[in-house]
């Protein structure tokens, strides 16, 4: 009976919204809630309205029912919330940084270092992971490349997205989250994978934990909050920038951290991959991010049975 009595519930608010949109409480009415341990509600709403200015009086349509609206639970994807772009800041070549603020300057939602939103600007809809303090819910502020060679929603953000511009968003989610009961930390961040892991840094140094951080990238002026990262994570930090020839040592990075070190790296294939072979005994310490989904169609040749013991 709960989805029967969501959609009932959807269509009864819907058109009472529709029908009556200037609806308003009436004004200087005590509220007496029911007296049970089971809701919290009160006995009696009072609202008013003026029927002169009901919308089916102007509206022919909505007098001759015409006016349609879905039936049923709202999808996940339409439930976003309203943001405007405060401000655009270059972050590096081909980097543009979003810093996104509720319109009514309430403060949005918690969330936690390796969290991510969907940003939807037009007809894209693109997931970028949070790059700002989680102590500041003022904002939220993200970094996004434009790739000239993607599907076109990082050009048409970088094209059209300026300051007091309204976007939606929707999260923020958290599939990479901070362990933060660990001894030891080794931070690896390829490219635009510096966007998880500075907020992780931040955190980390917050807490007063051992951690390294590399950060490999084809040269400096094309990699995101490096004056950041130098000024704040200084003797933490190694660069590791392609036109200076400072190839990453993945091997001689692991030796360098302890043997329970967990390792949290976000950046391309080829990086995310190196790390897994050479973590293949303890895959336990390793925790990515990839830049998109790496899954493919369903292959029923590799079907297997396995059982499962869930532990209370």
């Amino acid at each position: 009976g709960k989805n029967l009595a969501r959609m009932e519930m959807r269509i009864f608010l819907e058109e009472l919204m529709r029908r009556l949109p200037h609806m308003e409480l009436a004004p200087d009415q005590a509220f007496h809630y029911l007296p049970n341990m089971s809701f919290r509600g009160p006995e009696h709403l009072l609202v008013r309205w003026d029927p002169d200015r009901n919308p089916e009086r102007r509206d022919r349509a909505l007098r001759e029912g015409r006016m349609q609206f879905p039936i049923g639970a709202p999808a996940t994807r339409l439930l976003a919330r309203t943001v405007r772009v405060a401000s655009v800041i270059p972050e590096a070549d081909g980097v543009v940084g979003l810093v996104l603020a509720d319109p009514t300057g309430r403060p949005l939602p918690a969330w936690t270092p390796g969290a991510h939103l969907d940003l939807v600007v037009g007809s894209f809809s693109r997931k970028y992971s949070l790059c700002g303090s989680p102590d500041d819910l003022s904002s939220y502020r993200i970094a996004v490349l434009r790739e000239a060679d993607g599907r076109g929603g990082s050009r048409h953000i970088h094209e059209v997205t300026a300051a007091g511009l309204e976007v939606h968003i929707r999260g923020p989610r958290n599939h990479f989250r901070l362990d933060e009961s660990a001894a030891d930390y080794v931070l690896v961040a390829g490219g635009i994978g510096i966007t998880p892991i500075v907020a992780m840094a931040d955190r980390l140094k917050a807490l007063g934990k051992r951690y390294r951080l590399h950060y490999c990238g084809r040269a400096p002026e094309t990699m995101a909050f490096l004056d950041r990262l130098r000024r704040d994570h200084a003797g933490h930090l190694r660069v590791h920038a392609g036109s200076e020839g400072g190839r990453l040592d993945l091997a001689e990075t692991l030796r360098e951290a302890s043997p329970d070190a967990l390792v949290y790296a976000c950046g391309p294939a080829r990086l995310l991959d190196g790390l897994s072979g050479l973590l293949a005994g303890t895959p336990e310490r390793l925790r990515v991010e990839h830049f998109s989904s790496t899954a493919t169609g369903h292959d029923p040749s590799l079907d297997a049975p396995f059982e499962a013991e869930l532990a209370d």
